[in-house]
């Protein structure tokens, strides 16, 4: 088996097949819709920037100059390099250490990327499951069988009293309490692959087993309605989920649920 290392060691072909995925099934048009757009990187002063002179620019009279520019990334290139992050044998806070980062921008802009206060990175995970589903579907028979499978697995998150709603959680798998959360999944599979559509950090809403801040934020925002859910019961977390696969994609096939 290949380690990561290994693998990342032909980037070229690795950075070509993450383009490929994300003309074919995510585009700048889906990343617009959902909130996800281009990051300012620096600004810095105009220094001198002349104009030929023409006769348009005669008519026109004289043209104002903006005191500064900026320097932008674009949110594809940033989505781009945190998948890349992933099969690379160091973390971005070391390549960006050592000036080994896959491109010439700032630190602070690539952490800033995750925190876009207007992102629906819910909506994106859905609507990028749905375009792969369908292009599944596409090429198979009606013989399979369609379904979806949810997971609360434990998403542990050792000294994280000071990380947003972490609270003490019970592990199914060890049967004992741990600290971090419950990472709901929602899936869909035909008995031969499974795709990820939808994840939510569970909580509690008990104030005496939660140890991290819980600070109270307006519920008609993202962020809070991320906090929301949250708190809410995994049952109803799933009947949530469940409705929101069947509004994005009516046309998947799908066994009774």
């Amino acid at each position: 088996m290949n380690s990561i290392a290994e693998i990342f060691d032909n980037s070229k072909q690795l950075l070509d097949s993450i383009e490929n995925f994300f003309d074919k099934y995510i585009g700048r048009p889906l990343l617009r819709k959902c909130g996800v757009i281009k990051m300012v990187d620096d600004i810095f002063v105009n220094s001198g920037m002349t104009y030929f002179d023409n006769p348009i620019s005669r008519l026109l009279g004289d043209l104002k100059q903006s005191p500064v520019l900026e320097k932008v990334v674009s949110a594809k290139d940033l989505l781009i390099d945190k998948l890349l992050v992933c099969f690379a044998p160091a973390s971005a806070y070391l390549m960006f250490k050592t000036d080994t980062f896959f491109r010439d921008y700032k630190q602070d802009t690539f952490y800033r990327f995750d925190k876009l206060p207007g992102a629906n990175w819910e909506r994106l995970q859905l609507e990028t499951a749905k375009n792969v589903i369908l292009d599944i579907e596409s090429q198979t028979t009606d013989k399979h069988i369609n379904a979806l499978i949810f997971d609360d697995s434990l998403y542990a998150r050792t000294g994280g009293k000071g990380t947003e709603l972490c609270a003490r959680v019970f592990d199914h798998n060890d049967h004992k309490t741990r600290l971090g959360y419950r990472m709901m999944t929602g899936g869909w599979t035909n008995g031969e692959t499974f795709i990820p559509f939808a994840q939510s950090l569970l909580s509690t809403r008990d104030e005496k087993q939660m140890v991290g801040p819980n600070v109270r934020i307006d519920c008609r925002t993202l962020r809070g309605k991320r906090r929301a859910m949250a708190k809410t019961k995994g049952t109803l977390v799933v009947q949530h989920m469940v409705k929101q696969a069947h509004k994005a994609g009516e046309t998947i096939r799908l066994c009774p649920v």
